[in-house]
C-alpha cells in the first residue's frame, strides 16, 4: 500500500497545501493500491496511518527552501533533523518522523517527504499533486523527483 498524507492548517492559506493537494489528488483516478490521508494537524497521531505502508509520501508548506509555489523533493533524514520536539498538536514534520525513526527502526516503510514553498497558486498546487502520485507510484527505492 502507498499512502500520500497532506500536513497542515487548512484554515490558514499558506499552511493548507498538503490538505489541498490531497482535495485535488480525491478528484483523479489513483491506483488501486494508492490511498489519501488528510493529515491535517494531527501531528504525532498520524504515525497510526505509516502502518501497513510500503511507501508514504508526505506533502506539506515549506518555508526557506526555494521560491514561493515551488516544489521540491526533500529526503526524509534532511526534514527529520527540522524543527524543535514537540509533543502535542503542533508537532511539526522532524517530529513525526523522528518519533518513526524510534519507534520503528529499520522498518520497510519508504517515506519521501515533498515541499511546496508558501505562497503557492492553484497552478502550483496540480504540480505539487501529480508530482506527489509520481511519488508514490515510481518504482521502489527510486529517484525522488
Amino acid at each position: 500500500m502507498k499512502r500520500i498524507i497532506g500536513i497542515g492548517n487548512r484554515l490558514v492559506e499558506d499552511d493548507a497545501i498538503g490538505p489541498r493537494v490531497v482535495d485535488l489528488l480525491a478528484d483523479r483516478e489513483l491506483p488501486e493500491d494508492v490511498d489519501l490521508v488528510e493529515g491535517g494537524l494531527s501531528g504525532l497521531d498520524l504515525l497510526t496511518s505509516f502502518s501497513g505502508c510500503d511507501r508514504i509520501v508526505l506533502v506539506d508548506a515549506v518555508s526557506g527552501y526555494g521560491r514561493p509555489g515551488q516544489t521540491m523533493s526533500i529526503r526524509a533524514e534532511d526534514a527529520a533533523a527540522t524543527g524543535e520536539d514537540r509533543y502535542d498538536h503542533a508537532a511539526g514534520l522532524g517530529s513525526l518522523l523522528r518519533a518513526w525513526s524510534c519507534i520503528s527502526p529499520g522498518d520497510d516503510v519508504e517515506i519521501r517527504v515533498l515541499g511546496v514553498e508558501a505562497p503557492a497558486s492553484d497552478a502550483d498546487l496540480e504540480e505539487a499533486a501529480t508530482r506527489a502520485l509520481r511519488l508514490a507510484c515510481d518504482s521502489p527505492r527510486g529517484p525522488a523527483t
